[in-house]
């Protein structure tokens, strides 16, 4: 059985799923690919090394895109650096770098690029472009390299004369019972359970509150999942409107056993009008999660959250 067609059938809820980064690197790669992205057979050497670093690789997240020759000529590597963009304590989305490169410099350029020297060999890209990347990472999770996919080749054609939005296959994202996956860059939302119709609507910005509570996961620029729930609540209400706000959120304080927190959220938009919001967010209960294509169950259970806007801190 597929993991996420179990997931739907317990209900589960998505809020606070998405991951959390820093920084992100993405290189194209051509496939196939491992399971395991570094264990690929095209993988740069000197990357696989770096990535057995903690240190090197603190709030750095690697992943890789299929090669597209919309996008990037043979012989070429596409590589793409985000970086997570704090104004006043204010996150306001993240700052894309852009290089093409051979693909022979790659396994020598990365390392470089990872210990700090990317601003060195790379200007600011001009490119006011929208990535989205879908995962599409079939040898890691059957839900990605199905659900994903045809997503993925839907999408693509339906925006192949956009000159303003990339559709990318991406490598593991995470959440694959929540297949399929779409990381929006430069924003850092990650959508999930989407259909053909709720993708087209991400694209414009025409969400609303039953699409957003049903395919939203979270901000990767929100590091702790009680935030994350608190953004989802307050995105679900004000719409896409919400995407234009710079926000900071904050924990205020959080149990002993790690299961609620008060939430300060905070926003300003472009006007510079400023918004504070506070709640205590909790979590509710745990819901058992399946190995994909199997029946039996994996080891790890997924936390339901509520929100209590009335709690005092």
């Amino acid at each position: 059985m597929y993991c996420s067609m179990f997931s739907l059938e317990q209900a589960e809820d998505i809020s606070g799923t998405a991951p959390s980064w820093e920084r992100m690197l993405i290189f194209t790669l051509d496939t196939p690919w491992a399971s395991k992205i570094e264990a690929s057979r095209y993988f740069p050497e000197n990357v696989r090394l770096l990535m057995n670093n903690q240190d090197t690789m603190n709030g750095l997240r690697i992943q890789c895109i299929v090669p597209d020759s919309r996008y990037v000529k043979e012989g070429i590597s596409k590589v793409l650096y985000y970086q997570k963009v704090i104004n006043n304590g204010y996150f306001s989305g993240y700052y894309k770098y852009e290089l093409d490169v051979l693909s022979d410099e790659l396994n020598l350029l990365i390392p470089d690029l990872i210990n700090g020297n990317f601003y060195k060999k790379s200007v600011p890209s001009v490119l006011q472009t929208r990535d989205l990347f879908i995962c599409t990472h079939g040898n890691r999770d059957a839900c990605c390299g199905s659900f994903g996919f045809v997503i993925y080749d839907k999408l693509r054609k339906m925006l192949q004369n956009n000159s303003n939005i990339r559709v990318w296959r991406i490598s593991h994202l995470g959440g694959h019972k929540f297949a399929p996956n779409m990381l929006d860059m430069p924003q850092g939302r990650i959508w999930s359970r989407f259909t053909e119709s709720e993708a087209l609507m991400i694209v414009r910005s025409t969400m609303d509150l039953n699409m957003i509570d049903k395919c939203y996961r979270g901000l990767i620029g929100i590091d702790s999942p009680f935030g994350q729930v608190l953004e989802k609540q307050l995105f679900g209400h004000y719409g896409s409107e919400w995407t234009e706000k710079l926000l900071k959120a904050t924990i205020v304080s959080e149990s002993e056993n790690k299961e609620s927190a008060f939430v300060n959220l905070q926003s300003v938009d472009q006007n510079c009008n400023q918004a504070f919001y506070s709640a205590k967010v909790s979590v509710t209960g745990y819901l058992p999660t399946l190995q994909c294509m199997s029946n039996e169950f994996s080891n790890e259970s997924s936390p339901q959250y509520s929100i209590d806007w009335q709690a005092d801190s």
